[in-house]
């Protein structure tokens, strides 16, 4: 049993949530078992092992109640695909995981510190040069190659564009991502790297330049994300988040009069198809710190 778990109100609202276990494990059950954000042991029981995910699912159900009281704006639910976690569990994922992104995996943790450099640099690039379609780039060769960043550790992104601009980029297809076990590999020379374009980047200060820096292309931002706003979020925009370490990087993509949109690695099952909207702050910080820590590429 968890500790924290008020047994005679589990009790009583058993039966429910079996039910939304079950919808959550159809959902996101195959995602979740695959990524590890579905706890298995081989030493329990069948039956412990259903208990544990509906004490589990339960204590997220009664965690969602006060964010959303600070977050009137924003939507959370237990269809989620971190819903299964622990809070402690979702914290140590979030600034240690190694998790490919894309449609339909996740990538979180120190390691995206440098690797949203890569979605950034794309982005960058084909509105400089007016393409319909983007190049996409090998988040391998950063993990294996940039001595200045610390590979499946992370790093920062400044030092990824640095590196991008004095090597060049390997395409992903030449130069696939092989490090979602947490192994960053030695450095491959059998690619191309080829030209990006890339001229350097500039560090961003403030939300009135963060604006003016996402009408030229994608800015790169840490935020504080490991905590149950970001667990449960589903849509809508965020204005409160309850903890303030910057432990995760996204790109800015764009903005409103009320809020800056952010695009995740989480996967598209996560957020608003895996981006979110987070209010606009006359806080220095930013919501969820969104405006503490940033920077761009220079086409």
């Amino acid at each position: 049993m968890h500790a924290d778990i008020d047994y005679h109100r589990y009790l009583e609202e058993k039966d429910s949530v079996q039910a939304d276990l079950d919808e959550w494990r159809s959902m996101f059950g195959d995602v979740a078992q695959k990524n590890g954000w579905m706890p298995v042991s081989e030493d329990r029981s069948a039956d412990d092992q259903e208990e544990d995910l509906r004490q589990r699912i339960f204590l997220t159900k009664q965690s969602i109640a006060s964010v959303q009281v600070a977050n009137p704006d924003a939507t959370f639910s237990i269809m989620s695909p971190f819903s299964a976690m622990t809070n402690d569990e979702f914290n140590t994922y979030v600034m240690n995981s190694y998790i490919r992104s894309n449609s339909t995996g996740g990538s979180s943790g120190a390691a995206t510190r440098q690797l949203r450099s890569v979605s950034a640099v794309e982005s960058a690039q084909c509105i400089a040069n007016g393409k319909t379609a983007l190049t996409q780039y090998s988040e391998q060769q950063l993990v294996s190659c940039n001595s200045e960043n610390w590979g499946c550790g992370g790093g920062a992104p400044e030092y990824a564009l640095d590196y991008v601009q004095q090597n060049g980029f390997c395409t992903d297809d030449s130069y696939p991502y092989t490090s979602d076990v947490g192994y960053a590999y030695s450095c491959s020379s059998s690619c191309e790297p080829q030209e990006t374009g890339l001229s350097g980047y500039s560090q961003v200060s403030g939300e009135d330049e963060l604006l003016s820096a996402i009408e030229e292309h994608p800015v790169i931002v840490a935020v504080a994300s490991g905590n149950n706003v970001w667990k449960q979020y589903t849509g809508g925009v965020v204005s409160s988040c309850d903890t303030w370490e910057l432990d995760h990087a996204v790109v800015a993509v764009g903005y409103d009069s009320s809020s800056i949109k952010i695009r995740n690695s989480w996967g598209t099952y996560w957020g608003e198809d895996g981006y979110m909207r987070l209010a606009r702050s006359s806080s220095s910080q930013g919501t969820c710190g969104v405006t503490s820590d940033m920077s761009t590429p220079k086409m």
